[in-house]
């Protein structure tokens, strides 16, 4: 095991943080077990004894599971930021690992390898350096994304493409995403022709892939995970948007998700720019990370649109001025403008 666990300075930690616990468990597969704070929080309300130690954490992988009211997780930070902020600079300077997001400990890294690096289709042409290229493949990609608003810059920032030979993405324009580093981690191709009835087709190589949605946070080398980081659904969205924007790729936003674990690491504050037939979705997100004190605000897309990728960056500026935190009162207003 890692030195700060044989000396004990993680337990102290935990003991420190949570007021006490005992540990159970063999060399490598411990867990210390103390009371949880959300029965604490609930069982105060209705004036029931508090629980005892029914909250196990694994050391070192960070799993949090309480076998009484059911909460679990895939690192601590979630409870911390919830009950304990006090603690959550020290447990990310000392214990967290955000390598990958999901764990702490120094011994073990969990981090899903990629077989080989991700890599663009052979015949990926760069928009940007092909404005002049008479090729109608490249021509028409060029006129779809101007009707969408994509200026000259966007071409350059977004390295927008096109794959006119690959079987896969044809009369697609590639969207491409780079790591922290500046590493290709994924890259999805929206059609620009209504004879294909499939949006996108991603690179994503099945779920247990390391290219799979859950492990790569959308354009992070161009995020500030200090400033507020508008998230939308899709990648044709981010053009409408300010600089410091990703996108969920869908419908989805797991909390397995690395993007989720970076947001919960950082603190990073949040608005939510999802589509208006998904406030059910924001709404669920807001009271989430409001619950764990992330700050939360919801854009309000004007309803003549469906999404921010209908607005123009004006408009979506505009709205932004204008978003709201999350709160209950947002929550029952949505409600009731949902039936109008």
């Amino acid at each position: 095991m890692g030195s700060f666990y044989t000396d004990g300075s993680l337990i102290d930690f935990l003991d420190n943080v949570f007021g006490g616990g005992s540990v159970t468990g063999g060399t490598n597969n411990l867990n210390y077990n103390t009371v949880c704070p959300f029965c604490k929080e609930e069982n105060k309300k209705l004036g029931k004894a508090t629980i005892k130690e029914k909250l196990a954490i694994k050391i070192p992988e960070g799993f949090v599971k309480c076998w009484v009211c059911g909460e679990k997780g895939r690192n601590l930070l979630p409870i911390l930021r919830r009950f304990y902020p006090h603690a959550v600079n020290e447990f990310r300077l000392r214990f967290y690992k955000e390598i990958d997001g999901s764990n702490f400990g120094d011994n073990k890294d969990t981090t899903i390898k990629p077989k080989e690096a991700l890599k663009l289709p052979d015949d990926f042409h760069l928009l940007a350096e092909h404005i002049e290229n008479p090729r109608p493949e490249i021509q028409e990609a060029l006129r779809y994304l101007e009707s969408r608003g994509a200026t000259y810059r966007d071409l350059w920032y977004y390295k927008f493409g096109v794959a006119p030979s690959d079987e896969n993405q044809q009369r697609r324009i590639i969207i491409p995403s780079f790591d922290e580093i500046g590493n290709l981690n994924y890259y999805t191709g929206r059609s620009y022709s209504h004879f294909y009835k499939k949006k996108y087709i991603d690179c994503d190589e099945g779920k247990e892939s390391f290219f799979s949605k859950l492990n790569i946070v959308f354009n992070e080398s161009k995020i500030d995970w200090s400033k507020e980081l508008t998230i939308t659904e899709g990648p044709f969205d981010l053009i409408k948007c300010d600089d410091n924007v990703t996108c969920i790729l869908g419908s989805n936003f797991s909390q397995d998700s690395k993007l989720y674990s970076k947001i919960m690491y950082h603190g990073t504050p949040i608005l939510l720019a999802l589509d208006n037939d998904m406030e059910h979705k924001t709404n669920k997100l807001g009271r989430m990370f409001s619950y764990y004190n992330i700050p939360t605000r919801i854009l309000n897309i004007p309803k003549q649109f469906k999404d921010v990728g209908e607005m123009s960056k004006k408009e979506f500026l505009s709205a932004k001025k204008k978003a709201l935190l999350w709160s209950p009162e947002w929550s029952l207003l949505a409600k009731i403008n949902s039936m109008f």
